[in-house]
């Protein structure tokens, strides 16, 4: 379980090194907007046509060895970020990046769902996505860190030795789990709550999307400095961070649908109030609301997916394709954003537009969750 936490934090930590470091990189290769908005998008999209077919690999075949694997690659991948001399070659790595990044997720998660008992499954999917958002949370800062007194390529060289070290824990330590029992060939049956499970986190991670791409623009609108809004942005990513690793317990004592219930109406409310904060500490308690509603709602969705994913064993392939729900959403999110703020006029009113959609996306996503898995069966 070690070795699975450390390497996810890994992964989720490169992601955040290098997300305040890109669009300098690119803007320094001469890319254009349309450009930058590629480089983005192919991480995210690339993601989304690999989590499946290896999240079916780490059913059928070794889950170490795919595991494994995703770590070399992402230690090799990490240097060619720093050697990226031209926008073509860092489109390329995106690319790369995002498919190593599927080898990782998918099956680490998969595995935990293999490996724990059924009362501890929310629990243990908690500390997982727990580590997912630390190495979020702290990525930007360590990048920023290395960046400002070592230089760019000294972050991704920083990047890759600790993934280096995950490889080696994981080479020495990830469970290998019943591989006979992922070789059986399997119709997959995709139950009515996991396909809504897989719709809620389309629309939720729609609207959740806009919170990185836009929420600075309306933090320097009304005068905060980039510290500060570094600093909320923390807060929501450790908030989220910390408290599922006991929030999963909610899933496992109140079942699938009250968590979410609960956790979107939190989220909702804070969407909509964040963008009309006025001062420093609003702005960061409702950052750290819209951190506690992620926390609570993810292990319960994840959980529901993951023992539907026990009960046929195909947790890769469920967990997979969970996964990519997140990345369709987080791809298709600040595109809708984009084109609501200029149909706005942008601004300040722009960006509160922005917000009230991703309210009720959010809303609309747990009616949905509510209604399938509540009216559960098989398509």
């Amino acid at each position: 379980m070690i070795a699975i936490l450390l390497s996810l934090f890994s992964v989720m930590l490169g992601v955040g090194i290098i997300s305040p470091l890109l669009p300098v990189i690119a803007e320094n290769l001469q890319a254009t907007g349309i450009w930058i908005g590629l480089i983005f998008a192919s991480f995210s999209i690339s993601r989304v046509l690999s989590l499946p077919f290896f999240g079916y690999l780490g059913d059928k075949f070794s889950r170490k060895k795919i595991f494994s694997t995703g770590l070399i690659l992402y230690t090799i991948i990490a240097i060619l970020y720093a050697f990226s001399r031209t926008k073509e070659e860092l489109l390329l790595v995106r690319i790369l990046h995002g498919t190593s990044s599927a080898m990782v997720i998918p099956i680490a998660m998969a595995q935990v769902a293999s490996i724990s008992n059924k009362n501890e499954l929310g629990k243990n999917l908690g500390i997982v996505n727990s580590s997912i958002f630390l190495g979020m949370a702290f990525g930007p800062l360590i990048g920023g860190v290395f960046a400002d007194k070592f230089g760019y390529s000294s972050a991704f060289f920083a990047m890759s030795a600790f993934s280096a070290f995950s490889f080696l824990i994981a080479l020495l330590k990830f469970p290998e789990g019943n591989r006979a029992k992922r070789k059986e060939e399997k119709r997959i049956m995709i139950t009515k709550s996991v396909f809504t499970a897989i719709i809620y986190r389309i629309l939720s991670s729609m609207g959740r999307g806009s919170v990185m791409s836009f929420l600075p623009i309306y933090l320097s609108a009304i005068g905060m400095s980039l510290t500060q809004i570094g600093a909320a942005l923390f807060a929501n990513l450790i908030s989220s961070s910390l408290i599922q690793m006991r929030s999963g317990i909610l899933a496992d004592k109140y079942g699938f649908v009250k968590p979410v219930w609960f956790g979107s109406f939190i989220g909702a409310v804070s969407l909509f109030l964040i963008v009309r904060a006025e001062n420093y500490f609003e702005v960061l308690l409702l950052s750290t609301l819209l951190g506690v509603s992620t926390a609570i709602t993810l292990p319960a969705v994840s959980s529901l997916v993951a023992h539907e994913g026990v009960r046929q064993s195909l947790e890769g392939s469920y967990m997979g394709v969970l996964s990519a729900s997140k990345s369709i959403g987080r791809a298709i999110g600040p595109i809708l954003s984009g084109i609501i703020y200029d149909l706005a006029g942008g601004g300040v009113v722009g960006v509160r537009i922005i917000f009230e959609v991703a309210a009720l996306l959010t809303i609309l996503a747990a009616l949905i969750y509510r209604r399938g898995v509540e009216l559960d069966e098989v398509i």
